[in-house]
């Protein structure tokens, strides 16, 4: 576990802000690779035993920041409780985009290849269960599906990614909102393959 959660005091959370705010300015100035638990431990003025208590390494870490980072950034975007339609799609799309710019903004060109991997999985992950969420909801609502949920939600998912991640490196070319609208076509291109070819529903307000 890389944190202990639950139940913390105002000191314990202060604690667990600094490292965290720490980290973020040492990840900006000198690149994760070149950032030890030292540096960091140092900064936010503490022991590494303290630092060791909340997390288990700068891996860790890294993975906590990334995690909470886009959640709160989608949380602003999108209710835990939206439905599957091609408006939250696209606002789903547009905060990935949003924040592999911003987090690539962070980063030393020298630490970016040890450290993209790790935002892949953090944001990919929860890309794809925001996505299987939806589309187990559409297949419960459509029972004609012809491909499993885990598969239509990976290939949503890595799409979505691998546009954000394309575009965070090179924004220049499209504006996020075009990249959104072409990563959409292609996903309800192949989503009217996978399920009954009537989706009326999906055109909903966002939220």
């Amino acid at each position: 576990m890389s944190f202990r959660e639950g139940g913390l005091d105002p000191r314990v959370k202060r604690t667990r802000q600094l490292i965290e705010q720490s980290f973020m300015e040492l990840l900006a100035e000198k690149g994760f690779q070149a950032v030890t638990v030292q540096d960091i431990a140092d900064r936010a003025t503490i022991n590494r035993a303290t630092f060791y208590a909340h997390f288990d390494d700068k891996f860790a870490l890294l993975d906590h920041v990334i995690r909470e980072s886009f959640q709160k950034m989608l949380q602003r975007k999108l209710s835990p409780d939206s439905s599957f339609s091609l408006d939250n799609l696209q606002v789903l799309i547009l905060t990935v985009c949003e924040y592999l710019k911003q987090f690539h903004g962070l980063q030393c060109s020298s630490s970016t290849k040890q450290v993209e991997p790790l935002i892949e999985k953090e944001v990919q992950s929860q890309v794809y269960d925001m996505v299987l969420k939806w589309v187990i909801q559409m297949q419960t609502d459509k029972p004609n599906s012809l491909t499993a949920s885990e598969v239509i939600a990976s290939a949503i998912s890595w799409a979505i990614f691998g546009a954000g991640l394309h575009w965070s490196r090179d924004g220049k070319k499209y504006s996020a909102e075009e990249i959104s609208d072409q990563v959409l076509s292609l996903i309800i291109g192949g989503l009217y393959g996978s399920f009954s070819p009537e989706m009326p529903y999906l055109r909903q307000s966002a939220g």
